[in-house]
């Protein structure tokens, strides 16, 4: 099932959205959301963010409703076509892709890897070890070591 933020699920005050098992209402009918693996979990949302979602309407107990307030089912596929729009090869976009770069900014911005695991809902370092490995290359074109030793 779709990750279903409810503005309940927010808390404006501390910037949190806590990711918890919930019923939430879908038009007349009420169906039941458990997060990924039972991934329970409180998110930080920045303050940019925080202050996009404030501005949102209120039409519905759902963050994100269609026009009628329901679960909106064809959002990925609107992320699909603004990625065409952009130039991108909408086949090869893909959900993972907003966690892989969710995940390395926050690094770059000094998240630990703990912070990390714990925000991502996931329940070892082994799962989110890989982001660090991809910033250590990074670090190495930055640092102009990686043209050491080829003389």
């Amino acid at each position: 099932m779709k990750r279903i933020p409810t503005w309940t699920d927010i808390d404006s005050t501390t910037h949190i959205i806590n990711i918890r098992k919930k019923l939430v209402k879908d038009g007349n009918r009420t169906i039941e959301f458990v997060p990924k693996k039972w991934s329970l979990r409180k998110v930080a949302i920045p303050t940019d963010v925080m202050a996009m979602l404030e501005k949102l309407p209120h039409i519905s107990n759902i963050v994100f409703p269609t026009n009628t307030g329901r679960i909106d089912q064809k959002l990925w596929e609107q992320c699909k076509t603004i990625a065409a729009k952009a130039g991108l090869d909408a086949d090869k976009f893909m959900p993972k892709n907003f966690r892989s770069t969710y995940a390395t900014n926050r690094l770059r911005s000094g998240y630990t890897l703990a912070d990390l695991r714990d925000q991502m809902g996931h329940r070892d370092m082994h799962s989110v070890e890989h982001y660090a490995e991809a910033m250590r290359s990074e670090d190495l074109v930055r640092s102009g070591n990686v043209d050491d030793g080829w003389d």
